[in-house]
């Protein structure tokens, strides 16, 4: 069954059937009904006939093949008329007049006709003015079907059980059960009417119980149930333990799917009839599977929750009537996750008085820690014995304004050396002290600020002038987790987790790019070097020719490793000479572990055969060229490093003259030999005293050490 204008079990945006998301520890918890009598007057309990706050179900509990058990549906005594009534007044203790007029659920009362029995129910026996609760009472006697479960039906259909004001229309006591109301049909008005609604859905569920062959759900078999009227949207199988859970899905036939759970999901093809059915029912009394559970559970109280220094302090009573003379263990949530726990213990003479001398020492005083801001605080009684379940004993909310502390961490970073960092700066708006809390592996430290902010202290007068701080951690080897928090010397509450970091060896990286020889005899070695546990470092290499060893900081610019490595910079670059040998070199390079201890990088570790390769050259001419001068051509060319010019010594007369370098262009050389370019000629003029003058022409090696050539001698006059 449902209703207009939108259907309750597809609805939910109705207060009463928002779905809920899935709740923590404490949404676990099944609330207590504990209904006291004598006791009522002097002690409240947590509890639907009492002011405890009342605790959602579970809906990760919800079995869609067992909603509620034959023995709780079809218990027609399940509640008294004074109860049914006090329940509510409870629930409805807020209500106000609907906006049209409607008087709320625990005021109404309307006069009720006589109605016969059947084979589904005893009948009715119409009375002038009968109040809500007297017709549910007298309705689920006449049909067998438990009050709690009307009461229920009351809620899922049409809110009515809380509904108030606005919310609140004649419209909702007219199909007030949803019977007689279809998906695909407007409501059928010959069921109109609250106490005609009651009777019919009960009279309903009773005759899919004894004919239920004639229904689409059967228990005890595999129904494959929709999950919304959208049939698109699909069906999957249940298996129906037992005739109620089959007659709720006769009367609404869809069941929840995960979005309507609380899981996520399409919530365009939810429906939330059935899952609401159970999630109030266990919201209100404990159990769809048996009442005996709550008469087991523990009864109690928070009676005071106040704000302390540091949090809080909860103050109440609870026991266990199945273990009287345990302490109950107590767990106190804070926004739906437990933060501390306690027991019962204390001296509570007035809970004897009521409760008799299980209540001799049921009292508690319970105090945590809160953060600044607003809480909702909640007191949990569990099970001490016996077949109960946890209770809550109530929530309240506190507002806790004890300051934060500001902490900021500035630089959390390895180093070079292998220490880590760790600088900022913290104050407390309180103006108390605050500490910076360091664990490395779990192991903590304590440390204040007090070093000099005065960047901090003109933004912050607060924080006085020493805000700053600076840590040093190490040197450090092996695997380092490196958690800061910022402690609240006052309210530990307040402590924040700033920031958690793992540190580790990394191994430096890099490359040697070229190993070439050089006109001057040296070998040039170059490439890069970078160690990312300290990115922006300029790392060293060692390098080793012919096992004679060297320092090299690798600071040279290279775009390309920083293009490669985003945030390292370019300073990773690497250039640098070392005497060679003619033959073999032996070279190796590392680049050097900067940050936690661990192993060096070698980039190559080789031999590199540079043997001796005698320069060649050609003198092309040797002549007089004017009074004193003479002129020397030709070109000069070193296969050891090609493209540079070789040097030409000219001697006269059995001495050192002049040097020149074979430097000019000659294209027709770089025919023979191109890997050197076209810059090898030389043309000289040398200036001599007048006469007969023999001019010598030396070609100078390049490259690894070897020989100069005496290329040729010639006479010349000027």
């Amino acid at each position: 069954m449902s209703d207009r204008p939108l259907p309750r079990h597809l609805d939910p945006r109705r207060p009463a059937v928002v779905p809920r998301k899935r709740r923590s520890w404490l949404g676990r918890l099944l609330p207590a009904l504990v209904v006291l009598a004598a006791a009522a007057s002097v002690l409240t309990v947590g509890g639907s006939s009492s002011s405890g706050v009342q605790q959602a179900a579970e809906l990760s509990q919800f079995d869609p093949g067992n909603i509620i058990s034959d023995e709780v549906f079809f218990f027609g005594a399940g509640m008294s008329v004074p109860d049914i009534q006090a329940f509510i007044d409870t629930k409805g203790a807020t209500c106000v007049t609907g906006n049209d007029g409607t008087p709320c659920l625990r005021v109404f009362r309307q006069n009720t006709t006589d109605r016969p029995s059947d084979a589904y129910c005893g009948g009715y026996a119409g009375a002038a003015q009968e109040t809500a609760a007297s017709i549910i009472a007298k309705v689920a006697l006449s049909c067998g079907i438990n009050p709690k479960v009307l009461l229920v039906m009351l809620e899922k259909e049409r809110g009515l059980i809380r509904a108030s004001g606005a919310a609140l229309t004649s419209g909702d006591y007219r199909i007030a059960m949803g019977y007689g109301c279809p998906d695909t049909a407007p409501c059928d008005a010959q069921y109109y009417g609250f106490q005609n609604q009651v009777y019919m859905a009960a009279w309903q569920m009773q005759k899919y119980a004894k004919n239920p062959q004639n229904y689409a759900y059967k228990a005890g078999r595999t129904n494959n149930i929709y999950w919304h009227p959208n049939l698109a949207c699909g069906a999957a199988p249940v298996y129906i333990q037992n005739q109620a859970t089959a007659g709720l899905y006769n009367y609404t036939p869809y069941q929840p799917n995960s979005a309507a759970l609380g899981n996520g999901g399409n919530t365009s093809c939810s429906s939330y009839g059935n899952r609401n059915f159970w999630m109030y029912f266990t919201d209100w009394f404990i159990s769809t599977q048996s009442d005996s559970v709550a008469q087991a559970s523990p009864r109690g109280n928070l009676e005071a929750l106040t704000l302390t220094s540091a949090g809080f302090r909860a103050v109440g009573w609870s026991f266990d009537p199945d273990a009287a003379q345990t302490p109950v263990p107590l767990k106190i949530l804070v926004d739906g996750t437990a933060v501390v726990s306690g027991k019962t213990g204390l001296p509570r003479p007035d809970v004897a008085t009521v409760f008799g001398p299980g209540g001799a020492n049921s009292g508690y005083s319970v105090e945590g820690h809160l953060s600044q801001g607003q809480h909702q605080v909640c007191v949990v009684a569990d099970n001490a014995g016996g077949k109960g379940v946890p209770i809550s004993l109530g929530c309240r909310t506190l507002d806790f304004t004890n300051v934060r502390p500001t902490v900021t961490i500035d630089v959390l970073a390895e180093q070079p050396d292998g220490s880590v960092k760790i600088g900022g700066w913290a104050f407390d708006g309180d103006g108390t002290p605050v500490e910076l809390h360091v664990y490395d592996n779990g192991k903590g430290r304590s440390y204040s600020p007090t070093l000099a902010r005065p960047d901090v202290y003109s933004m912050h007068a607060v924080a006085g002038p020493n805000a700053g701080y600076e840590i040093d951690l190490g040197p450090l080897s092996g695997t380092h987790n490196i958690c800061v928090f910022g402690v609240d010397t006052v309210a530990p509450g307040n402590n924040t987790l700033l920031r958690c970091q793992t540190f580790s060896y990394k191994a430096p990286l890099g490359r040697v790019d070229a190993v070439t020889e050089t006109a001057a005899g040296t070998l040039q070695i170059s490439g890069w070097a970078f160690d990312p546990s300290v990115p922006t470092f300029s790392a060293d290499t060692h390098v080793y020719v012919n096992g004679r060893g060297v320092a090299v900081r690798a600071d040279q610019p290279r775009p390309d490793i920083a293009r490669a490595f985003p945030g390292a910079g370019e300073a990773h670059g690497f250039a640098m000479e070392a005497p060679a040998v003619a033959g073999t070199n032996g070279v190796c390079v590392y680049s050097i572990n900067f940050g936690m201890a661990g192993p060096h990088l070698p980039l190559v570790c080789s031999d590199f055969p540079f043997p001796y390769q005698p320069p060649l050259a050609n003198v092309e001419l040797i002549t007089a060229a004017g009074p004193g001068q003479a002129r020397v051509v030709g070109w000069a060319y070193d296969n050891s490093v090609p493209k540079a010019p070789v040097t030409m010594h000219y001697w006269v007369d059995g001495k050192p003259f002049q040097a020149a370098n074979a430097d000019l262009a000659r294209t027709d050389i770089t025919r023979f030999y191109p890997a050197g370019g076209p810059n090898h000629g030389f043309d000289s003029t040398l200036t001599l005293t007048p006469g007969r003058h023999t001019v010598c022409v030396f070609v100078i090696n390049n490259g690894v050490p070897g020989p100069n050539q005496l290329m040729r001698c010639g006479d010349v006059t000027v």
